[in-house]
């Protein structure tokens, strides 16, 4: 009965027995009305990633991750998803 939809997604690349965090991200949002904005953090930079992420609009956060530009990011996020 309550509305979980998730407001933001926050998703390590790298995840168990070879998930991926952009597939975690696209199986939530399949599920979902409104797709969710989301943030991919992973200690990858390579090119390859960063075009992929690029691709589907998710910023892409490196560890070690400094508190502050997660929180600007997020903030940016939450505030383009309200229009």
């Amino acid at each position: 009965e309550r509305d979980i939809t998730p407001k933001l997604i926050l998703a390590d690349y790298h995840l168990a027995e070879n998930y991926k965090g952009i597939s975690a991200i696209e199986a939530i949002n399949a599920e979902i009305a409104i797709p969710a904005p989301a943030i991919m953090i992973s200690s990858d930079n390579s090119a390859t990633l960063v075009d992929s992420l690029d691709k589907l609009g998710i910023p892409l956060l490196t560890k070690p991750l400094d508190p502050a530009r997660l929180r600007a990011v997020m903030h940016h996020l939450l505030l383009m998803q309200r229009g």
